[in-house]
């Protein structure tokens, strides 16, 4: 008997204690809920992240001299109404080039419906930029920077007599003002994509 006994207070002692009251449920799904709207608000109104970096001085569209690739003038006025994507290249139908290129022709419907330009700017003559963009089914502009303004001014030549000018790339609003800069290692399979996505950021309805 005393076994038996001791046996039930045994199992008894193990068995699933009782929870205890935490209270009502609603105080802490309130707190959870104003959490959440609070996060959610904070999310809702902070600055979109962008890929590109703020310039450090501002920098306005300059009066230069280029030509399209049909041999047309190209002034500060065409950079002046809507944003601008300029990208300088370094080389026409050169294999980095042409896939930043490419890039961009399959993304310019997606530019088009944000209002925003494209601009492709490089050294080669009119004559090489026409041969190029029909080969690439290039539609967009590609300037030829004539004297060299644009590329000294955005920093892509530090000098006038520099053979080809470096792969960077300049984000101006529609008073051609530089809001943002794409320069150092550059990946051309997927910059233009970045551009984009700035773009969107910035500029979409």
């Amino acid at each position: 008997m005393t076994l038996l006994v001791a046996a039930l207070s045994f199992f008894t002692g193990c068995a699933e204690p009782t929870p205890k009251d935490s209270g009502p449920a609603t105080d802490d799904t309130a707190s959870d809920t104003a959490a959440d709207t609070a996060t959610d608000t904070a999310t809702d109104t902070a600055a979109p992240k962008l890929i590109g970096t703020p310039p450090e001085a501002a920098i306005d569209a300059p009066e230069f001299a280029a030509q399209n690739r049909d041999g047309a003038a190209r002034a500060r006025g065409n950079l002046l109404g809507q944003p601008t994507v300029m990208w300088f290249f370094p080389s026409a139908d050169t294999p980095g080039c042409t896939i930043e290129g490419c890039g961009y022709r399959e993304l310019q419907s997606h530019f088009d419906a944000l209002g925003v330009q494209i601009v492709g700017v490089g050294f080669n003559p009119p004559e090489d930029m026409q041969a190029w963009a029909v080969d690439q089914s290039f539609t967009y502009e590609l300037w030829t920077d004539t004297d060299r303004t644009l590329a000294m001014t955005y920093g892509a030549a530090k000098r006038v007599d520099q053979p080809s000018p470096s792969r960077i790339t300049m984000l101006l609003d529609a008073e051609g003002r530089l809001l943002l800069e794409y320069v150092g290692a550059i990946d051309t399979g997927t910059h233009p994509g970045d551009v984009l996505a700035d773009c969107e950021a910035l500029f979409g309805r």
